[in-house]
C-alpha cells in the first residue's frame, strides 16, 4: 500500500486530471485484509494490519469510510458517492463542470450563517422526463449530487446520505403550505450547505415508529433564503428541524421539518441585509469563515515568524475603506491563523513521528501518520480558501489601491532623495559628497 502522503497525493492529482464534469471510479480494499497470512493486527475497528512476511502495512476501507476520505482529500469542487457496480468497496468521483462550482454558504455580519438558494430549481431537465414535476426534479438533483454521500453537519458532525432520506425530503409524507413547499423543494441544490448551517443540536429517543432508529434521532435547526420575485427584496427567508437518525452503525440524514417563514424576524431581517451587503459589494462570499474575529490573534511564541500573507493583510487593514473590505479581511485573517496553526501541527507530528520506531511501534505510527493526514488535507482546505479570498471584489480593490500607494511612495521617494543630492552639493565638501550619499539612501531606503 502506498504511504499515506503518497496516497493522498495521488487522489488530488487523479481529480486535478479529471475534465469539468468528469469521473473517475476508485475501488479498494476492504476487511479482507483481516484475512491476510502472517499478519498483525493493529487496529481491527480500523481494519489496520502489519503483514509481517513483507513489512507492509494494509488499510481497509468501509464504503462511508472512504467516500468521507475521497471528499475530505478533493474538497469543494468534487462530489463523491458509493457505488457497488465494480467491487464491494468502491466509489464514484464526479468534477464539478464550471457551472456547477458554487460558494453558497453565508453569514451575516452578526455570525448567522445560511444557506443561499441561487438554482433555480425549475430549469433543471430530468433525463427521459420533459413534464417531471418539482418534487421529481429535487429528488434528481440530490440523487446525482449527494447520494449515497457524507456530508458535513454544522462545524463538527456528518451524515450519510442515502435513497430513504432523499425520498423522504423530496417527497413529503405531511401535506405543507405551498410557499413552504417550493422554498424546501427550492432549496434541495444547496443541501450540502444547508447542513452545514445546522446548529443548537437536540436528543429524542424514537417512539417506536423505526425500529431501526436504534440511538434516537438527532435534530439541528438550518437556515436558508431563496428567491422570491413577489418579495421587496427579492428573497424570502426560512428555518427548518434537520432530522438525523440514529443507527446502530452511524447517522443518516433523514428529512428536514418544520419549515416556516422568518423574513419577517430578527434573523430574516439580518439575512437579507446581508444579501443585500453581499450584492451591493458585488462580493462572492467564499468561505466567510470568520465574520466576528479580531484582526489581532494571539499566537504562540513559535508561530510568530514571518508570513508574507499575515504582512499582507495588516497593510491591507491600515488602507481599507469600508466595512466590506474589513469583513473580507477579517475573513482572511482568520484563514490565514488557521493555515499558520496547522503548520506547527504538522511539524510537530513530522518531528514525532520521525521519532517513532515504524517496526517496534507500528500502532502509534500509523496513528500518526493518520493524523499528519488529516492534518495536511486541513491546510489544503484553508490555503483554497486564501485563494479563493483573494479572488474577491473587495481583496482585488484592495490590492490594486495598494499597488497604486506604493507607486506613489516610490515617486515621492525618488523626489526626495533628488532633493537630498541638490543639498549635498551645496553644502557639502566634494570630498565627503559620495560617503554622505551613501549614508543618505541608506536613510531613505530603510
Amino acid at each position: 500500500m502506498l504511504p499515506q502522503d503518497q496516497r493522498d497525493a495521488l487522489v488530488v492529482k487523479m481529480g486535478q486530471m479529471l475534465n469539468p464534469g468528469g469521473q473517475m471510479f476508485i475501488n479498494v480494499r476492504g476487511d479482507d485484509v483481516l484475512n491476510a497470512s502472517s499478519k498483525e493486527i493493529i487496529n481491527r475497528d480500523n481494519l489496520e494490519v502489519y503483514i509481517t512476511k513483507s513489512g507492509s502495512y494494509q488499510k481497509g476501507f468501509t464504503r462511508k469510510e472512504l467516500v468521507a476520505y475521497l471528499q475530505d482529500a478533493l474538497g469543494d469542487g468534487y462530489t463523491v458517492r458509493a457505488d457497488n457496480r465494480f467491487g464491494k468497496v468502491s466509489a464514484v468521483v464526479t468534477k464539478a463542470a464550471d457551472k456547477d462550482v458554487r460558494f453558497e454558504l453565508r453569514t451575516t455580519d452578526s455570525g448567522t450563517k445560511y444557506a443561499l438558494v441561487t438554482e433555480d430549481i425549475s430549469k433543471v431537465e430530468v433525463p427521459g422526463k420533459p413534464d417531471a414535476s418539482l418534487g421529481a426534479k429535487a429528488r434528481y438533483i440530490l440523487n446525482e449530487r449527494f447520494r449515497n454521500t457524507v456530508l458535513q453537519v454544522g462545524e463538527n458532525d456528518r451524515v450519510y446520505v442515502n435513497k430513504r432520506g432523499i425520498n423522504e425530503y423530496s417527497n413529503p409524507a405531511k401535506t405543507i403550505p405551498n410557499d413552504v413547499y417550493a422554498a424546501k423543494i427550492g432549496a434541495a441544490p444547496e443541501l450540502d450547505n444547508l447542513l452545514k448551517t445546522a446548529t443548537n443540536v437536540s436528543y429524542k429517543a424514537d417512539d417506536g415508529r423505526h425500529p431501526d432508529a436504534v440511538r434516537g434521532w438527532k435534530y439541528y435547526d438550518v437556515l436558508f433564503a431563496v428567491k422570491n420575485s413577489n418579495a421587496e427584496n427579492g428573497y424570502s427567508v426560512f428555518d427548518g428541524k434537520l432530522n438525523v437518525k440514529r443507527i446502530a452503525k452511524g447517522e443518516l440524514f433523514y428529512d428536514i421539518t418544520g419549515i416556516k417563514e422568518v423574513t419577517e424576524g430578527n434573523i430574516g431581517q439580518n439575512i437579507l441585509s446581508s444579501i443585500s451587503a453581499e450584492s451591493s459589494g458585488d462580493s462572492n462570499s467564499i468561505f466567510d469563515i470568520a465574520e466576528n474575529v479580531n484582526t489581532e490573534f494571539e499566537l504562540r511564541s513559535d508561530e510568530n515568524r514571518f508570513n508574507p500573507r499575515k504582512e499582507l493583510s495588516n497593510l491591507f487593514m491600515q488602507i481599507a475603506q469600508n466595512e466590506q473590505e474589513k469583513k473580507s479581511l477579517r475573513s482572511y485573517q482568520a484563514a490565514i491563523h488557521e493555515l499558520n496553526n496547522t503548520e506547527i501541527e504538522i511539524s510537530k507530528l513530522q518531528q514525532e513521528m520521525q521519532g517513532t520506531d515504524k517496526l517496534k511501534s507500528p500502532q502509534k505510527y500509523y496513528e500518526l501518520q493518520n493524523k499528519l493526514r488529516q492534518a495536511e488535507a486541513k491546510l489544503n482546505r484553508y490555503d483554497g480558501r486564501l485563494v479563493q479570498l483573494e479572488a474577491t471584489k473587495p481583496m482585488k480593490d484592495l490590492i490594486a489601491r495598494r499597488e497604486q500607494r506604493l507607486k506613489e511612495q516610490f515617486a515621492r521617494s525618488s523626489t526626495t532623495r533628488a532633493k537630498y543630492r541638490n543639498n549635498i552639493k551645496k553644502n557639502i565638501p566634494d570630498s565627503n559628497i559620495i560617503l554622505f550619499h551613501h549614508f543618505m539612501e541608506k536613510r531613505m531606503c530603510g
